[in-house]
């Protein structure tokens, strides 16, 4: 069976490989990156596509926070900005987070961040609501309800500033829930089953950007928005995920309820499935509930990445080295245990090393956040970071924010 990860060469060797990751390495990696990215995009799908995930508000966005780090200047930042406006779909209009139009509209806070901007956002949510509310509207991440929860927390993160109201946002929580128990209904119940579940194409997702951990994380930044009865179903749904961690796979959860304890082999080190996208929802879960049982797994779960995260689909965040990079940075930000920042610098080298590069695929958007570059110049920004305020790593995977 064919691997999906690349032999990382560190282990055992982490402290050797990190010291190359000086402030002038991550700098010029940077450079580097960007001017690729600049002499590219006009040539792929990335400048048509609404969205951060593969849109050119992922790519602006991931430049402009390289900006903030100083890893790029203030006049390339300028004029980062003045190309990417132009370049940000502005006819698309979708409550979509991930893939269209919100998500849009929330990076350009990175392009302007200003009050107008922050009442566009609060307008936006507000007018899209009923929209958001509609039977046909998933509930996960990337396209559904529980995206448009965290975009306000997105924002939030940014600004400081709430942008969604207690009564929008309680409305969609109302769906999730509703919807979370009906899912679990409809798959017949039964012993073993959490309260919630979600459904996406018919199928009871695990993982972030389809699934329970995706929900689960934006439901807990609202948690002072729950019930008591609500709490309890929230809770429990979070513990069953840790009784779910494969039992042979430390650290390693499958993509969907059906899979679960199938003990298939080909393990997803991803964001969209897997480890990666569990680190999120399991350090959000330690920060709410305080059990510490949540940031043992997420440990486990940075393990498996360490291991096995260094991936052949690219350096973007969503199944790449970038987005595994970021996680390990989450870890770290959590525990305060520099082996976690020491692996991430790991990656980082890793992910800039030519022979990794050329045993790696070229993806469908190569410049594009979660996909491509703009995802792997995201892990140099968020390890400058880091150095100097290691709890900004919480918030280092974009556009889903651990703490507010």
């Amino acid at each position: 069976m064919e691997s999906r990860f690349i032999e990382n060469y560190c282990i055992g060797r982490d402290a050797h490989y990190s010291r190359q990751v000086t402030p002038e390495w991550l700098a010029d990696s940077a450079a580097s990156i960007d001017l690729l990215i600049d002499r590219n995009i006009a040539d792929h799908q990335e400048t048509r596509e609404a969205g951060p995930y593969t849109g050119p508000s992922g790519i602006a966005t991931s430049l402009m926070r390289a900006v903030g780090a100083g890893l790029l200047s203030a006049e390339r930042g300028t004029a980062i900005a003045a190309k990417y406006r132009n370049l940000i779909p502005t006819r698309v209009r979708q409550p979509v987070y991930l893939c269209g139009a919100l998500g849009d509209i929330v990076a350009s806070l990175h392009l302007d961040n200003d009050e107008r901007e922050v009442r566009g956002v609060r307008a936006f949510l507000d007018y899209y609501l009923e929209d958001l509310l509609d039977e046909r509207v998933a509930d996960e991440i990337l396209y559904g309800r529980a995206g448009a929860l965290m975009a306000g927390k997105e924002v939030e993160s940014i600004t400081g500033q709430q942008v969604m109201h207690d009564e929008v946002a309680r409305r969609l929580i109302d769906r999730l829930l509703a919807n979370g128990r009906k899912c679990v209904k409809d798959g017949g119940g039964g012993e073993g089953l959490p309260p919630l579940l979600w459904c996406w194409h018919k199928t009871q997702y695990l993982g972030a950007a389809h699934g329970v951990a995706g929900v689960l994380q934006s439901l807990l930044h609202f948690w002072q928005l729950l019930s008591e009865e609500e709490k309890a179903e929230v809770k429990a749904t979070c513990e069953w995920m840790l009784s779910i961690e494969e039992r042979d796979c430390p650290g390693h959860w499958e993509s969907s309820v059906r899979l679960s304890g199938s003990g298939r082999e080909k393990r997803l080190v991803h964001w969209c499935h897997g480890a990666t996208g569990m680190v999120g929802f399991l350090l959000t879960a330690h920060r709410v509930l305080g059990q510490g049982s949540f940031l043992e797994a997420a440990q486990r779960a940075g393990e498996l990445i360490w291991h096995e995260g260094v991936l052949k689909k690219g350096p973007g965040v969503c199944h790449g080295v970038g987005g595994n990079g970021l996680a390990l940075l989450q870890v770290y930000a959590a525990t305060g245990d520099d082996r976690w920042l020491t692996r991430a610098k790991c990656f980082a080298v890793m992910m800039m090393d030519q022979s990794v590069q050329r045993s790696q695929r070229t993806p469908d958007a190569p410049e594009s956040l979660f996909e491509g570059w703009a995802g792997g110049l995201a892990l140099l920004t968020g390890i400058a970071k880091a150095e100097r305020e290691p709890v900004t790593g919480l918030n280092a995977f974009p556009f889903m924010p651990v703490a507010v």
